[in-house]
């Protein structure tokens, strides 16, 4: 059984995860919502309306 990730832990998480991802070098929005899905074996399923907006504040 799969466990859900609250809203809360997901929005503190996602700007160091993020900025984290991109210190291995540049990536299209995309790529890091693959890498994201990747890193949290399938726990975080980011969409674009998450990260466009962080990659814009960013």
């Amino acid at each position: 059984m799969k466990k859900r990730i609250s809203k809360e832990l997901v929005a503190a998480c996602s700007r160091p995860l993020v900025l984290s991802i991109l210190a291995g070098g540049n990536k299209y929005g995309y790529e890091i919502l693959k890498e994201v899905k990747h890193l949290s074996d399938g726990d975080l399923q980011w969409s674009g309306g998450m990260i466009y907006p962080l990659l814009h504040r960013l």
